[in-house]
């Protein structure tokens, strides 16, 4: 239960999810789209491609955040970064 109370404590401290620090340009995931081999695709569609990558990426990046923080440390690591990753 320790462990617990102790997660919640580092999430009141997180900074909220509806401020946006950066976003992924169009170009860059339409560049990558079509290296994975999609030649045609609606900017619609990879408007929200880029919504759900952001999304998602800023979920994975608030648990490293605890990760490392659980681990009373200021520097993350690979294993904060897997931890993250497999949730």
């Amino acid at each position: 239960m320790e462990n617990q109370t102790r997660i919640e404590a580092i999430k009141e401290h997180l900074p909220k999810k509806d401020k946006k620090i950066t976003t992924l340009s169009y170009k860059s995931v339409r560049r990558f789209l079509g290296k994975q081999g999609i030649r045609k695709i609606k900017k619609e569609a990879v408007d929200e491609i880029i919504i759900i990558l952001e999304e998602i990426l800023s979920d994975i990046a608030t648990d490293i955040i605890i990760y490392t923080r659980h681990r009373k440390s200021k520097v993350s690591n690979k294993e904060d970064v897997l931890l993250a990753t497999r949730k």
